[in-house]
């Protein structure tokens, strides 16, 4: 009798050969998928049995489809709440329909406060609207910022002369400059976001963990990030993380600032990522970054995958529309797939 049910850790080698039907592109051996499998699903530091990920058994018992389901402590209004976040939704080809459907509703019926996903495609987009899901519309947009292309051999020299005649992509004056770390992330980031009423709750394990996914997402490319400080050492103005992939692109995965410093963080990132050389840097479009467009040459389109979110709570699902809501790279399913 099929049926869905949580996933349990003898599920894991039937999930790779799952994989390897559902998405037939991947270059993944068995063994990493393994291992990815069971890290992220089985070990996250979220890990909770009233949240799990799900598979849909077929009649011998073993899956045919899977949603994989982490769950997200965050706070609304200073009132803890649980965020779930839905990845990895397959379904064997022989079994789509009424496996993918049934998963999707079963997640949605779950006990968060908020459900979350985005990374999805025109399928799941359509699949969500149909169970009463919505798209946040502001955050499935990506902005970019295209620098000036020079042939490479005058690339070097031309980048210095510029950055001596031409202040654009110089990095700021009066600040100091340090690595993000776990700790730092964990202590300062609920001082950062004091003004934004849906933010995400950290604490040192799970800070740990997600700084051990940022390294190991190697086929994303290079991790760069950096701390701003004021003058004296004493505030921290905002950071930002960021992969530097080898087509010299760049990808924003997680970006705060203090209110009144994000001009300036937004500075250094940009002339950080001129002075690496790279062609261009794109990220996720916050409301917050709206006003700072046009004045920054930011192009802004929906490119990609779609945020998609669910929640019984309308003022949840408003705050986020409206920007009032902080769901970076590092809260969702960026640092979740492969």
């Amino acid at each position: 009798m099929r049926h869905i049910r949580p996933l349990r850790a003898e599920d894991i080698p039937d999930l790779v050969a799952l994989r390897r039907r559902a998405f037939t592109r991947s270059q993944r051996s068995d063994a990493e998928m393994g291992t990815y499998f069971e890290q992220v699903f089985l070990q996250n530091p979220w890990r909770d049995e009233k949240t799990p990920s799900l598979v849909y058994a077929g009649e011998d018992g073993r899956p045919v489809g899977f949603l994989g389901v982490v769950p997200r402590p965050a706070s609304f209004h200073g009132e803890p709440i649980r965020i779930a976040v839905g990845t990895q939704f397959m379904v064997h080809p022989d079994h789509r329909g009424v496996a993918g459907l049934q998963l999707l509703k079963e997640f949605l019926s779950g006990g968060q406060d908020l459900s979350l996903a985005d990374l999805a495609n025109d399928a799941s987009h359509r699949l969500w609207e149909r169970l009463g899901g919505r798209t946040a519309r502001i955050p499935s947009l990506q902005w970019t910022l295209a620098f000036m292309r020079v042939p490479r051999p005058v690339r070097v020299p031309l980048r210095f002369l510029l950055r001596l005649v031409w202040p654009r992509w110089r990095p700021p004056k009066g600040i100091r400059r340090g690595p993000l770390t776990p700790k730092l992330l964990t202590q300062q980031l609920p001082q950062l976001l004091q003004s934004v009423i849906l933010r995400p709750e950290y604490d040192a394990r799970s800070a740990a963990w997600i700084f051990d996914q940022l390294v190991t997402k190697r086929g994303l490319g290079e991790i760069r990030s950096a701390v701003l400080w004021d003058t004296a050492g004493v505030e921290v103005l905002g950071w930002y993380v960021y992969y530097a992939d080898a087509e010299r692109m760049g990808r924003v995965v997680h970006f705060v600032a203090r209110p009144g410093a994000r001009d300036l963080v937004l500075q250094d990132l940009f002339a950080n990522a001129w002075s690496e050389g790279l062609a261009a840097i794109t990220g996720r479009l916050e409301a917050g970054l709206l006003r700072h467009a046009g004045r920054s040459g930011l192009t802004c389109r929906r490119e990609g995958p779609w945020m998609l979110m669910q929640s019984s709570r309308p003022e949840i699902l408003e705050a986020v529309d409206r920007g009032d809501a902080f769901l970076s790279g590092l809260e969702g399913e960026g640092l979740l797939s492969f």
